[in-house]
Parts: structure tokens; C-alpha cells; sequence
């Protein structure tokens, strides 16, 4: 069994090389590597290019991940795709963030993850949903099926993260 750990707050904070070394000092086996944009909600709507997934950017970086992780033995045994998969008020935004998990999809071939944890396109409104559960069963069906020719041309498995609803009203999760 491996112990694992998320490196979103660690690297960012401690920087790549001290971060793997502190994740393999506390007894990590292996990390979930965080390939978030780097984009915060505002950005996102606006449609900001995200300078974290420049080519020139993103490929140096997963370098000096990779290099790292193996420097401290720790394993990229997953990773996990920007989210949010679906922005409700922005069409547009919701096909940028498709585009940002469908390179996600190739980073992680490229640095040999074999997983990758997608999450789901939902509303999250237990009170006022704007599909029903047969309609959002339906889009995430598309959506993931769309995914499978690059994820097998990249030999990377899909994993999905059960996400949860929430009354606004009540405030319960």
C-alpha cells in the first residue's frame, strides 16, 4: 500500500525541490499531482489564458517535478485536472477549462502518470439544480466518452471524484 499525499499547497509554497524532499521526509510513498491552472474564479470567467499551461511553462516545470520526485523516491501515482469541469453562468469558460483537462490528459503521458482524477460537470445546488440527475448523467456521459481517445492515446486512466450538492438554504453539504 502507498501512502499519498496532494501536492496543491506544497509545491507552490515550498518550491519543487524542497517540496518533494518534505513530502518524502513525512513519509509519502507517492503524490497527487496538482495540474491546476493556476487561474482563480474571476480569471476563469473572463477566459485568462492560463500562464502555468504556456507550453514554455508547463514543460519545464513537469520536468523539474518529475526529476524531483525521483531525487526523494516519491511517485506521481496520480494526478488531478484543472476544475472546475463546468462554470454554470459561462459557456465559454466551461469549453476553456475542457481544453485545460484535455492537455492535462497529455501532461500526465508525458511525465508517466497513469492516472488522472477529472472531476464532474455538476451544478452543486441541492435546491435549485439546473439539470435533473438523468440530464447530468447524460452530459457527463458525453463529456467522459469524449475524453477516451486521449486518454488511451496517452495511456491514462480516468478517475473520477464523487463531488457532493449543497443547500444553500439549510447550508448542509
Amino acid at each position: 500500500m502507498k501512502i499519498s499525499v496532494q501536492t496543491h499547497g506544497i509545491l507552490d509554497r515550498l518550491g519543487i525541490e524542497a517540496g518533494m524532499a518534505a513530502i518524502s521526509a513525512a513519509g509519502f510513498d507517492a503524490v497527487d499531482l496538482d495540474l491546476g491552472t493556476g487561474l482563480g474564479y474571476e480569471e476563469m470567467l473572463a477566459c485568462k489564458e492560463s500562464k502555468k499551461y504556456k507550453d514554455e511553462n508547463i514543460y519545464p516545470y513537469l520536468d523539474a517535478v518529475k526529476a524531483a520526485a525521483e531525487k526523494y523516491c516519491v511517485e506521481i501515482g496520480q494526478a488531478h485536472a484543472p476544475a472546475p469541469a463546468y462554470i454554470k453562468v459561462s459557456p465559454e469558460s466551461t469549453e476553456m477549462m475542457h481544453g485545460y483537462i484535455r492537455k492535462s490528459i497529455e501532461l500526465c503521458g508525458y511525465i508517466g502518470c497513469p492516472k488522472l482524477v477529472i472531476h464532474p460537470i455538476f451544478d452543486g445546488s441541492a435546491r435549485f439544480p439546473e439539470y435533473t440527475k438523468e440530464e447530468e448523467y447524460k452530459i457527463n456521459i458525453d463529456f467522459y466518452s469524449s475524453l477516451i481517445p486521449l486518454l488511451k492515446k496517452h495511456n491514462v486512466i480516468c478517475c473520477l471524484e464523487n463531488m457532493w450538492i449543497q443547500d444553500w438554504k439549510s447550508k448542509k453539504i
